[in-house]
This record gives C-alpha cells, structure tokens and sequence, in this order.
C-alpha cells in the first residue's frame, strides 16, 4: 500500500487485521491547535505521532498520558483532557468543581463535571475515641460497630493537575527488608509462584514483595487500602482521592468497607477523571475477549469475542460520535486566570468555549504559507 499525505500533518499508513482475519487499512493523521489567541488555531509546531504509550511517571510509571496512536481502529471517538484544574477565583479554596462540556449543533453530546478537593487525610481516631467505640461494639454484641477512621476536611489550594494519581485508587505493598513484612499473616503473602511471576523477579536490581494487591482500575491512584496492609504497616494516615464524581464520593464509611473486602468490593468503585483509563482497567480488559488456551495455540489474529472498543482510552461518558467542524468544547475552571476570551458565568466559575474549525484545502494552505 501506497499513501501520499499532501497536508502539512504528521500521517502514517498501516496494515491491520480484524476478527475476522480481514485486513485492512489504516490512515492515521495528527493535527496540533493552539489556543493561546482564544481560539483553536493550527500550531507553529506540529506534534509528532506518538508512537508508544507516554506516561507522566519515569519508566511507564504513573497515569497515561498519551497512548500510541497506531491502533487499528476506534469505534467511537475519545475527548481525552489533560489539564490543570484552577480555582475560579485564583484565591485558595477548599474544593471547586471542574467540567467538560461538548456541544454540536446546541445538542451536549458530552457532559460531565468533577469535583477537586484539596489535600485531606482518612485519619484514625484518636485512642480515647477508639476505646470508646470498642466498648460501644462490644456492649451491643457488635450490632453497631463504629467506625475508627475519620476523613478531615480539605487543606485550602488553588491548583491541581488533573491525573489519576489524585482520584481514587492506589495498590498496598510491603518489601522484604521492611518491618511490617513479618507482621503480613501468611494468606495475604505472595505464593512461589506468584513471586516468580512478579515483574520486580525479572530484574537483578530489585526484589519482589512480600505481598502486593492492586487496585486495578487505578494502580497510581490514592485511598485503596486493605485491613491486613494497615495493620502489617502500622498507618494511620491515608491520603484521600482529590478528584471525585460529585454524585460518587468517597466517604469515610466507603473507605473502612473496603479494608474488609479489599477488591471484591472495591471493584464497584472507578477512578474519576478527564483522561485515559488504562488498559489494565477492568472495562477494557472486559473487551479483549477470551484469552483461553485455544486462542494460545492457535494462529488467530484476536481473542474470540474481541471488541475494537477497547481501543477507546477515554472513560464511556467521554466517548462520543466523533466530531467535526463547528462543534464547540467547554472547559470549565481548566484554564489559568485571565486566559483570553474566557468568561465566567454567574456563579463565578470560568468557562473557556473553544470551536473545532473545519479542515478544508484553504485553511491547510493558509498554515503552509505561516510556516514559510
């Protein structure tokens, strides 16, 4: 296959097969904009295709924040955001709600607003209190069970990056070397198996853990935590999720049912956010299909069942029909104070609407002749 790209974007073209054991071509091209004007313009410098998965951590650490852009095809079209979330005064606040709005033709196609907090702590009473809850526990025959953790109320701030490492999720681990490795009861730990199959066996530089559980929806997160991890480790203090779905909190009641279940019941929770949901994340594992031992041995292109929707990284309620010229995207409280052409609205929050242009042979001329 052959293809000529006369656009000044960056393209590639790729062979791909389907479940079907069908190829097929893919065209993928890239489109950099600059609002720094108030309004989407083609950028000076255009980005090049990303050509394997970017994270905001060292090493494939931390969130995503870009996959590659070589996939074969995505059913539906992802309105991925990473931003800074801003108070709406520039003044310190304890929490302020952030929003994603698409809009075509005056119809929403997506909706969606979040709530930050700043820093705030699950924090275990103090030992009178705990005293007195157990006489409370014990007195009713453990009809009533208080709770021994509390959530504080959030520290005052101004900004945050909106990333996965601030919403909900996390993973307990405990190393060799540390203390709370001997207090860690026996069906908590890694079995031989599991320790061979650990990704720190693979390297001479580290040792695998003593026990190791991830919260698989969001492994960078914060807030996961299992009783036997407080309990070998001694904590108490836990950061709690910053960025929430406001109609979802994460309360304290939530957080000391969790210990208990660890992720059985943790599996009903999700990481909130505007940007990528891993591949690791239960719903897009859910469609990759079955990965059994007859696929193993046979010469399949893809899992039985596969679904192409697991390429769409954004979260479902960021997935919509995809877009073209004239629709209009809103970011609320996600831009810096005094940003051009941002307005704010009645209740004081900060609204910037940016309009997709229209691709057409003029404007990609137009482009060429500003880079000469």
């Amino acid at each position: 296959m052959e293809a000529v790209n006369p656009t000044p974007f960056p393209a590639q073209a790729f062979e791909a097969i389907d479940q079907y054991e069908q190829q097929f071509h893919v065209f993928v091209l890239r489109q950099t904009f600059d609002f720094s004007s108030g309004k989407l313009e083609y950028a000076d410098k255009q980005q090049p295709l990303c050509d394997e998965d970017e994270y905001f951590g060292k090493d494939q650490a931390g969130s995503p924040r870009q996959e590659s852009e070589y996939c074969p095809y995505k059913p539906m079209c992802d309105v991925i955001v990473n931003a800074t979330a801003y108070s709406p005064s520039g003044k310190a606040v304890p929490k302020f709600p952030v929003g994603l709005i698409v809009t075509r033709d005056g119809k929403q196609l997506i909706e969606k607003t979040l709530l930050i907090s700043g820093e705030r702590l699950f924090r275990k009473r103090f030992a009178l209190a705990r005293l007195i809850q157990w006489c409370v526990k014990w007195g009713t025959l453990s009809l009533v069970r208080p709770n021994p953790w509390k959530l504080t109320s959030p520290a005052l701030f101004t900004s945050l990056p909106l990333r996965a490492e601030y919403s909900y999720g996390g993973e307990c681990r405990v190393e060799q070397d540390e203390r709370a490795a001997r207090r860690v009861p026996e069906k908590y730990r890694l079995s031989k198996e599991q320790l061979a199959a650990h990704p720190d066996a693979r390297g001479a530089d580290k040792k695998p853990p003593v026990a190791h559980v991830v919260f698989d929806a969001n492994a960078a997160g914060i807030g996961f935590a299992t009783d036997w991890y407080l309990k070998a480790t001694r904590r108490a203090r836990v950061p709690a999720p910053r960025i929430e779905d406001p109609s979802a909190k994460f309360t304290e009641k939530q957080f000391w049912r969790t210990q208990k279940s660890g992720n059985r019941n943790a599996t009903k929770l999700d990481a909130a956010g505007f940007g990528i949901r891993s591949k690791l994340h239960p719903g897009r594992r859910s469609l990759i299909g079955e990965l059994d031992s007859a696929y193993m041995n046979s010469s399949a292109p893809l899992p039985l069942g596969f679904d192409f929707g697991f390429w769409n990284a954004a979260p479902p309620d960021q997935q919509t029909i995809f877009l073209t010229g004239g629709d209009v995207v809103d970011l609320i409280n996600l831009c810096p104070p005094h940003t051009l052409h941002m307005v704010r609205n009645a209740r004081g929050h900060q609204f910037l609407s940016l309009v997709l242009p229209p691709v057409t042979r003029a404007e990609t001329e137009i482009f060429n002749r500003r880079k000469l």
